[in-house]
């Protein structure tokens, strides 16, 4: 039997419910998909969990790291880092020094 696709969604967003209210810019990782809420997400409401898009966040207080655009950034439940043990939320679109208080992120 042969099955054609079915083409669902242009995959820049999921339904996501969350266990407890989501605000705003929060980063979520569902197995080794990582999304960002735009809109706030009260808890078990289905809301839109974003997985596209370039994304200002913040780095560690006192540095965080160094990210050159292209350099992958990872996040580790409050901040974006430079380790790859942490989650993979995308890539740098531009430079961040050491100092910097965010990097921007292309998920997707």
């Amino acid at each position: 039997m042969n099955m054609d696709a079915l083409y669902v969604s242009p995959g820049d967003a999921i339904d996501y419910t969350p266990g407890s209210a989501l605000d705003a810019g929060e980063i979520v990782i569902v197995g080794e998909l990582a999304g960002f809420t735009k809109t706030p997400i009260a808890a078990g409401t289905v809301g839109a969990l974003h997985l596209r898009g370039i994304v200002e966040w913040p780095k560690a207080a006192g540095g965080g790291g160094t990210f050159a655009a292209g350099d992958f950034v990872y996040w580790d439940g409050s901040t974006t880092t430079t380790s790859s043990g942490d989650d993979l939320i995308g890539r740098a679109v531009a430079a961040a020094a050491n100092g910097a208080s965010s990097v921007r992120v292309l998920f997707g």
